[in-house]
């Protein structure tokens, strides 16, 4: 089963950016597009680069336990380091 083509305005839209940032992507060769009767695009291919610049959430509160002993382990080895102890 193929996919549809779907035009510019089309690829836009499901992206959420203009009609020219699309035509420089596909200018710069960032996004898969096909020259039939104008630029097209699969869906499936908008899908997949849409997918591919997802961000997953991190939990704010285990990012700042994170940090937090990053910052103990950074402090601990500086004091090691002071009383002249070294890996």
């Amino acid at each position: 089963m193929e996919t549809a083509l779907v035009d510019i305005n089309q690829a836009a839209d499901f992206l959420g950016v203009t009609v020219d940032t699309i035509r420089n992507w596909c200018k710069k060769r960032r996004i898969t597009y096909y020259t039939l009767a104008g630029i097209r695009f699969k869906q499936t291919d908008l899908e997949a680069y849409r997918e591919s610049h997802r961000v997953e959430a991190v939990d704010s509160k285990k990012s700042e336990l994170e940090q937090k002993a990053e910052q103990i382990l950074h402090d601990n080895e500086n004091e090691r380091k002071a009383k002249g102890y070294h890996k």
